[in-house]
């Protein structure tokens, strides 16, 4: 089967089966216009869906919200040491007030570092609300932990650390986003889901997969920078030939502080997170080369659910003939798609 043919495919699985669902999208943007009204539009989106990268089920919405203008006026005058800013009034008054604001069935628990609005149990769908103040030109203050995915930072809360202040960038990584997939057409954003959703098969399997997922969506930022057209088939492929150069050390500059690195984590990694990385990694590159070789849709197929972890289909099936029928039908961003 010819690249072009792979390609078609891959991308075709991605839409269909990696990508937030329509009723996913309504419901996220309904309950996040909601969140917004009730704190007088001071929010913005942060993490993975306000970058259009995450894949489905989407379980948590990640959301900043700007502090009061006495907050950050006193830190624009130097009265006020971000690390030096209690914010627990802030936070025990912001989850007062949604209490009023939404209806008994919606649990809101203020945590150290931000507030937890579930829509059901703690594993359905939530948002998380972290505080951030202005630091001028685009950057916000945030705690530290909200370079964490919300599940880890839950995690850490058990043991409700101290807080650190740290500068942020959430706009400038949306917009990165949004101009690599433009000049990739689309294939960035396909890339990186594929990418994170392989991650997800190996934390599935093995629960010490040390990888980050906004650290994996930059490497693939970093190969369509250098190669716009690569087709997604051929960007997953090099992804995987260099995945282990780029463990070597950490190089992945923060766009809101030039001192830290967001993959500084690498230089923590012990030589067993290190050999596991290196032998998922050896398993994806051959998985791969037997996708090249396929000869037909179910082959190719077969192979892509083994490079996500998927092991018992549940996306498609083979009918008689051998065609894969795809039960997905909704499609995705229908801007980015």
């Amino acid at each position: 089967m010819d690249d072009s043919r792979i390609e078609e495919i891959l991308t075709d699985y991605i839409r269909h089966n990696l990508s937030p669902t329509f009723e996913e999208r309504k419901n996220i943007s309904e309950k996040y216009e909601e969140l917004k009204s009730f704190l007088e539009g001071r929010t913005l989106q942060n993490g993975s869906y306000a970058r259009f990268t995450s894949t489905t089920p989407v379980n948590d919405l990640d959301v900043i919200y700007i502090l009061p203008e006495s907050v950050s006026k006193a830190i624009a005058e130097a009265t006020i040491d971000p690390n030096e800013l209690d914010i627990t009034d802030i936070l025990g008054t912001l989850a007062k007030a949604l209490r009023k604001a939404y209806p008994n069935n919606v649990d809101i628990k203020e945590q150290p570092h931000s507030v937890g609005i579930y829509f059901g149990s703690e594993d359905d769908f939530s948002i998380d609300v972290v505080p951030a103040v202005p630091a001028g030109e685009g950057l916000y203050w945030v705690p530290e932990t909200a370079h964490l995915s919300i599940h880890n930072r839950r995690k850490l809360y058990e043991s409700a650390p101290g807080i650190n202040w740290i500068k942020s960038d959430p706009t400038g990584y949306i917009e990165q986003a949004k101009n690599t997939d433009k000049d990739s057409r689309g294939r960035f954003r396909k890339t990186a889901k594929t990418i994170k959703k392989w991650r997800i098969g190996c934390k599935n399997k093995n629960k010490i997969f040390p990888l980050k997922s906004f650290h994996l969506e930059l490497l693939v930022t970093e190969i369509f920078k250098s190669e716009s057209s690569l087709p997604c088939i051929d960007a997953v492929n090099k992804f995987f030939q260099e995945l282990d150069d780029y463990m070597l050390e950490p190089k992945l500059r923060d766009r809101a502080d030039n001192s830290r690195y967001i993959d500084e984590y690498l230089s923590d990694l012990s030589s067993e997170e290190r050999h596991l990385i290196h032998t998922l990694r050896e398993h994806a590159q051959s998985v791969l080369e037997s996708m090249s070789a396929a000869t037909t849709e179910a082959e190719i197929l077969k192979a892509l659910e083994s490079l996500l972890g998927i092991d018992t289909p549940t996306s498609s099936s083979v009918s008689r003939s051998g065609t894969i029928v795809t039960s997905a039908v909704s499609k995705p961003y229908s801007i980015y798609s």
